[in-house]
């Protein structure tokens, strides 16, 4: 799915258990890793939708991520573009990749964030 410029307006869907937003940029190398491990599992993750979010990637940036990952024709994959920076600033977010796991009850689960790598 391409990234449009365009108000998106989302909705609780009866099919779908949770919803998981990811805080991320494309440049970023654990939201790559992440990227590429959720193609790999979707056929166990096709009841959650996932949006992926960033502030500071442009249309363009955001389109080459998803096709490159291949999470570009998945169905309950969505890329936004967080114009107005109201994700970070709502959740708090620190770093990139960042999950914000919502329930079907819409109860906020905690934050997950990434094991930074360990460097020797």
């Amino acid at each position: 799915m391409k990234a449009r410029q365009q108000l998106v307006e989302c909705g609780p869907d009866p099919k779908k258990t949770a919803v998981v937003i990811t805080f991320f940029n494309p440049d970023c190398e654990h939201c790559q890793h992440e990227a590429t491990r959720l193609a790999k599992s979707m056929d166990k993750l096709k009841k959650i939708d996932f949006i992926w979010a960033t502030y500071a990637a442009s249309f363009e940036e955001i389109n080459a991520f998803a096709k490159k990952y291949h999470l570009d024709n998945l169905p309950n994959v969505h890329f936004v573009k967080d114009v107005n920076y109201s994700i970070p600033s709502f959740y708090h977010l620190e770093m990139t990749p960042t999950w914000q796991p919502i329930t079907k009850k819409d109860n906020l689960s905690r934050l997950l964030r990434p094991v930074p790598a360990l460097r020797s």
